[in-house]
This record gives structure tokens, sequence and C-alpha cells, in this order.
């Protein structure tokens, strides 16, 4: 059932707004929904309502104010909230923010960091690796230079002029009974070769060393040498021409060379018979000898024969 609204108007105003028709007719709608469930009549009729126009506009303007300043409260406590709420959630937002920048940061940094770092040590290891490689050429050059050094040495040593200066002449000490000790040592003198005078194992015997220089190169490349002597597989024996007669005369010759031998299996025996020419001069007075006893034999002969004659 369609209300119907009569407005009477003792004002001068004579038009109404639409606007406020509107206002009204929704007012009324609401109102009428109220009534429906508070004032409800269980008879069917149903009396209009008057409102003046003054009134009815107050009320509705009353109303109007009073809802929208409730929906203004609302909405600002709403907007306080949510102002409130959108203030926090910045501000969480932004400590967020702020943290995030910060661990990009201090991300970016440490990345940075360990970008320079890691490119640092490469410089690093890159110029120890050239100044290795700098070393280790200049290494194998003065190791090339020092073998080279060693080389020209060696091959000089060997050389006859050169070889004699690390030969070192032994003699044993009974030699020094002899006369011939001082030709013999007067001629190593002028030769510049080094001698010992030492017991040794033969009698009359003169052996021969070499003391070899072997180079090395140590862990510096320098050229250092170490002396090492070598017994000369050589042996000189001098016998005296009056113990090799009798040696000769008692059959005792071979036998004691066969001996030395047996001493010295790898040895190369050099046999010296010394003052030889005196046994053939002894020979020579021998022979010369026998010829006078045999002259003088045969003149004390002659006088025995001559007297013998006469007798006769």
């Amino acid at each position: 059932m369609n209300p119907e609204i009569v407005v009477l108007n003792d004002s001068n105003e004579s038009d109404i707004s639409i606007e406020s028709n509107d206002k009204l007719k929704n007012i009324k709608k609401k109102n009428k929904k109220k009534c429906s469930f508070d004032d409800y009549d269980s008879s069917d009729f149903e009396f209009p309502e008057i409102q003046f126009y003054h009134l009815i506009a107050e009320n509705n303007e009353d109303e109007l104010q009073n809802i929208y300043n409730k929906h203004s409260f609302i909405s600002n406590i709403h907007a306080s909230s949510y102002q409130t709420n959108d203030k926090y959630t910045v501000n969480k937002n932004l400590k967020q923010y702020n943290m995030i920048k910060k661990s990009s940061c201090s991300d970016n940094n440490s990345f940075n960091f360990a970008k320079n770092s890691d490119e640092k040590n490469r410089n690093i290891a890159k110029q120890k690796k050239d100044i290795l490689k700098k070393e280790e050429k200049i290494q194998q050059m003065m190791k090339k230079k020092a073998l080279k050094a060693i080389a020209i040495k060696k091959s000089k040593n060997i050389k006859p002029g050169e070889c004699l200066k690390f030969m070192e002449i032994v003699i044993d000490k009974d030699i020094e009974n002899f006369s011939y000790i001082t030709d013999i040592i007067s001629t190593l003198l002028n030769t510049s070769l080094q001698y010992s005078i030492k017991s040794q194992f033969i009698s009359n015997s003169i052996t021969w060393k070499r003391n070899i220089e072997n180079h090395y190169i140590n862990e510096n490349n320098e050229i250092c040498a170490i002396t090492n002597t070598e017994n000369i597989n050589q042996i000189l024996i001098i016998w005296n021409w009056d113990e090799t007669v009798i040696k000769v005369a008692n059959d005792s010759f071979c036998t004691s060379i066969s001996d030395i031998k047996s001493l010295l299996p790898n040895y190369k025996i050099i046999l010296v018979i010394f003052g030889i020419e005196n046994y053939f001069e002894y020979k020579m007075q021998e022979k010369i000898q026998i010829k006078v006893k045999q002259k003088t034999k045969r003149k004390k002969l002659i006088p025995k024969i001559i007297m013998n004659i006469k007798t006769l």
C-alpha cells in the first residue's frame, strides 16, 4: 500500500527542492519499515501520516545531521584506525625496507669486498707466479753458466801439463838410507810435484796417488769442490844391485817377484835395480883379478919350470 504524504505549507516558500523530497522519501521508507515491525496493528486499516513540512524538514535535517555525524564519527574512527594502521604498516614496512636495504647494502658490500679480495688475491698470485718464473729463469741461467765453468775446468785439469799438479808421490822411508834419495827429491821439486815420505807396506817402494777435484752445484747454483784421493795402481820397487845378485844366485829372485804380485794383484810392478853398473865393474874387476892371479901363477910357474929343465 503506497503511503501518501500531505504537506500543508503556510510559509511563503512555494517550491520544495527535489533533493529534500528525495531525502524525505528515503527517510519515510525507513520509518515505515520500523513501524511495520514496532507499531504493527492487526487491523488492516492504516491511517495516513500527516506531517508538516517544517517539522519533517527539521526532523529530517536533524536526523540526517545525526546520521551524517554518526557516519562521520564512524568514518573518522575507521579513518583514524585505518590511518593508525596505515601509519603502523608504513612504519613497519619502512623499517623492513630499511632493514632489507641495509641487508642488501651489507650483502653488496660483502660481495664487493669478496670480489675485490678475490681480485687482489688473483693479482698477488699472478705477481708471485711472475716472480717465481723470473727467479727460475735466473736460476737456470746461473746453473747453465756454472755447468759450463765446471766443464772448462775439468777439461783443463785433464791436460798433461795440469794433471801432474794433482799427483802426489809417496816415498818409502827406507829409501832415505840410500844416496840416490837426494836425486829423487831434487827431480820432484824441479817438476813442481807434491811428495811425502812415509812407511810403505813394501820396503824401498814408491807409489802414486791422485787428488781428484769433484765439482758440483749447490742449491744456490754455486760451484763447490770436494777433493777425493785415488790410488794409482802402480808401484816402483828399488833393489840394490848386490841384493838382486844374491837373489839371483840363490834362486829367490822370481819367488820374491811372485810374492809382491800376490800382494798387489791389480798393480803394475816396476822393478829398478840400483847400482847395476857397480855389478859390472865388480865383474870386470873380478875378471881382472882372475887374470892377474893367472899371470902371477904363470910367473911363479916359469922359474920352477926353468929350474926343472936345468936339473935335467
